[in-house]
């Protein structure tokens, strides 16, 4: 029998290990693969490299470096997060839409570390038609890293870096 050679389109939603700033799809706005030029609201997307670059270590961080959103700080543990003028209360797990915190608690994802995140979608507007219920303030997409499907290695390895913050230092995966 001849060799056999198959073919096909590469996830290239995927950030992690590409060095881009950017994505080549995604789905956070109509949950079609579509690439940003075609998605038809204000989408932002904060890859792994920008959060590496940027050391934007907590879901804070990327929200409060992305255009649009603002956040209110009640105390060291509640942060609320706001796009145009409305409280966001839509959050997603890789595009499953998911209950967490509420309007007097705030979100409960501002402390979250981004380590376990291939990137982070931020879609702005009305986004209640394709979640369900929702105001029309955002939809934030937590994107987790996921192995290649074409590796036959397994996951890469973990290790630790060290960040020193006052007495006791911090470290957290990579």
């Amino acid at each position: 029998m001849p060799a056999i050679t198959v073919t096909g389109p590469m996830d290239t939603a995927t950030t992690e290990g590409t060095g881009s700033y950017t994505t080549g799809q995604t789905s956070v706005a109509t949950h079609l693969p579509l690439s940003l030029r075609e998605t038809p609201q204000s989408v932002t997307v904060i890859t792994r490299q920008r959060m590496d670059d940027q050391q934007l270590n907590s879901v804070q961080g990327v929200l409060d470096n992305t255009t649009g959103v603002s956040s209110y700080q009640s105390d060291s543990e509640r942060t609320s997060f706001y796009s145009r003028g409305f409280l966001i209360n839509n959050v997603q797990y890789d595009g499953i839409p998911t209950v967490v915190g509420d309007i007097v608690n705030g979100s409960g994802i501002g402390s979250l570390d981004t380590a376990f995140y291939d990137r982070v979608e931020v879609v702005r507007g009305a986004s209640g038609l394709l979640t369900g219920t929702g105001n029309p303030s955002a939809a934030i997409n937590l994107v987790r890293k996921r192995r290649p499907a074409t590796s036959r290695r397994p996951p890469r390895s973990v290790r630790g870096a060290g960040i020193p913050t006052g007495k006791w230092p911090t470290y957290r995966l990579r």
